[in-house]
């Protein structure tokens, strides 16, 4: 059961100072998560450590940590449910931790989820402390000498972000961990049966009848493949890409079945020929 080896230590009281004492040298690195030209949704500072205990109350409780990560969170006003699951699932990816010591040339920096399901690789569990820092999304003042918050959520909607990416991380690590369910008999069959006809049907088809692609699109030039979105804008140079990429595929995919039925045709009236020998 890999998911005994997430633990995930969270609380949903925005704390206004923290102390925190990693036990180990730690390396700090911090990324905005979010694609080239769309507006930040989180910042994130991760720092590996052999252990943590965090400060909760600026008082005498604590909570810690063992061998693992902390993140140290902080939301744009731009946040979204959505971008805290792209995130969830992109920090479990990244190469954040290493098998050694940091830094010690022994092993390439590996992914908590790689570690976690390498043979042995997670036996003593990789721990994550999720701690919200608001002033991350902090920036100089152009004018001044002062830091500017006014890409900041306010602190109601940060609560519940920073509960929304908790839950999206421990989603995310289960779903990735846990074996996929058995599928049953019929279900199996139904979902070859649904791959033999993608597989034999016109490739020109691909984009019309595709459930991914419903509505996506309003042109499409005499293969099929789209020209334009469904607001009738031409689509960019990277996006004709894909769709040509994909119509490949799809035309690849055709071609080998196609041979496939032919062969198994020719099979047939074979053994139907030698039977009536």
């Amino acid at each position: 059961d890999h998911t005994s080896h997430f633990l995930f230590i969270v609380y949903l009281s925005v704390v206004e100072a923290e102390e925190l004492r990693p036990t180990m040298e730690a390396t700090v690195e911090a990324a905005a998560v979010t694609p080239p030209s769309a507006p930040p949704t989180l910042r994130v500072v991760t720092m590996r450590v052999e252990s943590a205990s965090l400060l909760v109350d600026n008082a005498d409780q604590w909570v810690d940590i063992g061998r693992g990560l902390v993140l140290h969170v902080s939301f744009f006003s731009s946040a979204t449910a959505a971008g805290m699951k792209k995130a969830a699932r992109k920090l479990l990816r990244l190469p954040l931790l290493s098998r050694g010591r940091w830094g010690d040339g022994t092993h390439d920096p590996e992914s908590m989820l790689a570690l976690c399901t390498a043979p042995r690789g997670c036996d003593a569990g990789v721990d994550v402390l999720v701690v919200p820092q608001a002033n991350l999304t902090g920036r100089p003042a152009s004018s001044s000498h002062a830091v500017r918050y006014d890409r900041q959520l306010d602190k109601e909607a940060a609560r519940s972000m920073y509960a929304a990416f908790c839950t999206e991380l421990d989603r995310a690590a289960a779903e990735a961990l846990l074996p996929p369910p058995q599928k049953t008999a019929a279900e199996a069959e139904a979902e070859q049966i649904a791959k033999e006809a993608r597989r034999s049907r016109d490739p020109g088809r691909t984009f019309v009848e595709d459930e991914a692609w419903a509505g996506k699109f309003s042109a499409y030039d005499g293969r099929g493949v789209p020209t334009h979105d469904s607001a009738g804008v031409p689509l960019t140079k990277s996006a004709s890409k894909k769709m040509e990429k994909i119509y490949k595929s799809a035309v690849a995919r055709f071609e080998k079945a196609r041979t496939k039925m032919q062969q198994e045709g020719a099979a047939t009236a074979a053994a139907g020929a030698k039977a009536d020998e």
